[in-house]
């Protein structure tokens, strides 16, 4: 999947699987991230 294919899914609040993110570029992996996390919403873990 490119940055871009994951940017339009994240545009449209999808989450169509599980993802690996690497690669050189921090900023792109930081912002992808923040925006999955921010789909999540507040994971809270209860044991």
């Amino acid at each position: 999947m490119t940055i871009q294919e994951l940017e339009k899914e994240l545009k449209l609040n999808i989450i169509s699987g599980i993802y690996i993110l690497y690669g050189e570029e921090a900023f792109l992996l930081e912002s992808s991230l923040k925006k999955m996390k921010k789909l999540f919403g507040e994971l809270v873990l209860r044991y």
